[in-house]
């Protein structure tokens, strides 16, 4: 698993907290934040098109970052939920918590997956 030597977990927050200030992530910057030489693990299952990185920051935190197109079966299980609409990114740091895009253009971190956790992708 690769590791970013110089970002504390915090440092990563921070960083993504700036990125997703205008309200949704670009596929460059899902690029950018995966360190060079990481394997995309993803499988394909419903998706057209999936991305998935694992990898360690500084402290020994553990990212794990993925990226879809539109999920269609999502729709009819959740209507109204935003990976039915759009292409989507989920950002999970550690076992458990979720970088959350708050409907006011906030970021927090949750302890479980939920709607505001799929982030829209512009491509």
């Amino acid at each position: 698993m690769e590791t970013i030597k110089n970002i504390s977990t915090q440092e990563f927050i921070n960083r993504i907290t700036v990125i997703l200030k205008k309200g949704y992530i670009t596929v460059r910057e899902l690029e950018l934040i995966v360190p060079k030489g990481t394997n995309d693990i993803a499988k394909k299952g419903n998706f057209e098109e999936i991305h998935k990185f694992r990898f360690k920051l500084q402290d020994g935190e553990k990212i794990e970052v993925k990226w879809h197109s539109q999920d269609y079966k999502a729709g009819i299980k959740h209507p109204g939920c935003i990976s039915s609409k759009v292409w989507t990114a989920q950002i999970k740091i550690g076992q458990d918590k979720y970088v959350k895009l708050r409907k006011d253009g906030t970021v927090s971190v949750v302890k479980r997956t939920e709607n505001r956790t799929h982030i829209p992708v512009k491509r």
